[in-house]
């Protein structure tokens, strides 16, 4: 008897040990994790769109938005950084295109050629050589672009400009008798977030692009313009007298909440990329209505970008997955539907004549993308790496509270001569 109990424990733990080997495998293919630093108002919902699309497509695939909150990605960049480095990469992440995709991701191997789904899409002649000349490494394509942001825009509070009767300005002169009329009449002129830095070193760039215009401002990264120049000298006094008339509790605010202040009054002016506009719009604002824009005073021939684009590193889990996102990103309908949401217009030049599907702001953006020169932004990791950039945001932090103009063109100078070889 004792036989037969030892033999049915025996096959039943047989059964059982096929069973478990023979099952089906966790379905890793119905997930997909997507790293991005989208958090303010206007980015979520912009990437609420894609992911509504996605869904759509693939009901059963499960979205893992993976954000982590701090403007322009730096903190992002370092979980991103631990994360590949670990061996845990996320399915794709959002990545600005520029020397530190370059040099962070592309080179050192981190990322999958993507050369493959361009050919497959129709792709290769789609968009700006000049953006896609910072996505090719050896021959190879290691990200899609979703959009093109400007900027070097200033947004105003249309009531208040209105109420006073003040014109938008169009020189840097013009500009500080406007924030002159807006502080004698008791309205803090302009609204700066500069908690995380770098939209100083926005405001900044903005006036050096208003007084070197395009080919002078490249130089600066290159090697061709000097620091130590008039422009230079100039753009600094400007930024130093500007910040008379900002917030006292900048170093307080994030970029958005800065952009908040103007709707809400508080300021009448902010300076900010038109990421802005997407946040102006998911409050409710209309351009045009509650809300004006202008490009920068003394910028209007230049147009200062930069892009989002999404990766896929060597390694993720949900490959497949991962894939049907970027030929999304990359698709008509995923560009129409993310970009009026972000601000931003579309990176795909065929989406680009489809100009009457976005708003007065964007139409205006995609015609100064056509006819003006274009630039990339230093602030916005387009024409630097990060240790350079990083560098500017304290030699800024620096001037905003020393305010010594030969101190600060020396110590630019000296950065310049280190990263141009």
């Amino acid at each position: 008897m004792k036989q037969y109990v030892v033999i049915g424990i025996i096959c039943v733990l047989l059964i059982l040990s096929v069973f478990f080997f023979l099952r089906p495998p966790d379905k890793i293919e119905d997930k997909l994790e997507i790293f991005s630093w989208w958090t303010a108002i206007g980015e979520g919902e912009a990437l609420d769109e894609l992911y509504r699309i996605y869904h759509r497509r693939h009901p059963k695939v499960e979205i893992i938005n993976a954000t982590v909150v701090g403007g322009m990605g730096a903190k992002a960049r370092s979980v991103l950084e631990t994360r590949m480095i670990g061996g845990n990469p996320p399915d794709a992440f959002q990545v600005l295109a520029g020397p530190s995709l370059m040099s962070l991701w592309i080179k050192p191997g981190y990322l999958e050629d993507l050369s493959f789904l361009y050919e497959q899409n129709n792709l290769l002649d789609q968009f700006p050589e000049e953006l896609m000349e910072k996505l090719r490494y050896k021959g190879g394509i290691y990200a899609m672009p979703v959009n093109i942001h400007r900027e070097n825009v200033m947004w105003y509070n249309t009531s208040i400009f209105k109420r006073f009767e003040i014109s938008p300005p169009h020189s840097m002169e013009e500009l500080f008798t406007v924030l002159e009329t807006l502080a004698a009449r008791g309205i803090t002129p302009l609204a700066v977030g500069d908690k995380n830095h770098w939209p100083a070193l926005h405001l900044f760039e903005s006036i050096l692009v208003s007084n070197l215009a395009a080919k002078q401002y490249q130089g600066l990264w290159n090697g061709d313009t000097p620091w130590n120049t008039y422009a230079v000298h100039q753009s600094l006094r400007q930024f130093r007298d500007i910040f008379q008339y900002v917030n006292s509790d900048h170093a307080a605010l994030t970029w958005d909440e800065a952009v908040q202040y103007m709707i809400d009054g508080k300021c009448a002016i902010t300076v900010m990329g038109d990421f802005a506009e997407g946040y102006l719009k998911a409050k409710g604002l209309r351009p045009d209505k509650e809300f004006g824009f202008l490009p920068f005073p003394g910028s209007e021939d230049v147009f200062v970008m930069n892009s989002d684009t999404f990766a896929i590193p060597k390694g993720a889990i949900h490959r497949d997955n991962a894939i049907k996102w970027v030929e999304l990103v990359g698709s008509k309908e995923g560009q129409d539907a993310f970009n009026p949401k972000k601000g931003s217009i579309p990176a795909r030049k065929d989406r680009r004549n489809n100009i009457e599907a976005y708003d007065s702001y964007q139409q205006s953006s995609i015609r100064a993308f056509r006819d003006k020169k274009m630039v990339g932004s230093v602030t916005h990791g387009t024409v630097a790496p990060d240790t350079w950039r990083n560098e500017l945001y304290r030699i800024i932090d620096s001037f905003i509270a020393d305010k010594d103009i030969q101190h600060a063109i020396e110590r630019l100078e000296s950065l310049q001569q280190e990263f141009v070889k």
